[in-house]
């Protein structure tokens, strides 16, 4: 069950800033958080906001943030827990997507994990539940050589196009 709750916040102290939520992240994660969180608990998450009032020197009144208050329509805090976004370079909510905590495991996924290199061609993730699991069966030689059958495999049975 959920519970809205109004609160007196107080004014911002040195370094501390008051943040006016635009946009939060509802992410698959949280609903894990909340079985262990007791009753009456806020929940976090990340946010974009804009800054009502600042008493430090590093953001200032009217600029955007990213931040881990979502579910919080205001709230005062440190100034070292938000950080500054440029509304300029992307659309505020896709710092909560493709620019957020999403992208930043798609690209880790991508690129760390599973070592892609240029030329490579990445696989939708039907074709690769279909070639991996064969290859992840059979191959004893780690990442490298499973990679490698299932990039032939894939190409011989023509499941990446």
């Amino acid at each position: 069950d959920f519970e809205l709750r109004d609160i007196q916040l107080p004014e911002p102290g040195d370094n501390q800033v008051l943040v006016e939520n635009l946009y939060m992240s509802v992410d698959p994660y949280m609903r894990g958080r909340m079985r262990f969180m007791p009753p009456g608990s806020k929940l976090f998450g990340a946010a974009v906001g804009r800054l009502l009032a600042s008493n430090s020197l590093t953001v200032s009144i009217g600029d955007f943030v990213l931040n881990p208050h979502s579910w919080h329509s205001h709230f005062v805090d440190d100034a070292s827990v938000v950080t500054q976004l440029d509304h300029e370079l992307a659309p505020l909510p896709s710092y909560l997507g493709v620019m957020g905590m999403p992208g930043l495991t798609a690209w880790g996924g991508l690129l760390i994990t599973g070592a892609y290199q240029d030329g490579e061609t990445p696989l939708r993730f039907g074709s690769l539940w279909r070639c991996w699991e064969p290859c992840r069966t059979n191959c004893q030689d780690q990442r490298r050589s499973r990679r490698w059958k299932c990039r032939e495999r894939c190409k011989s049975s023509n499941l990446n196009q």
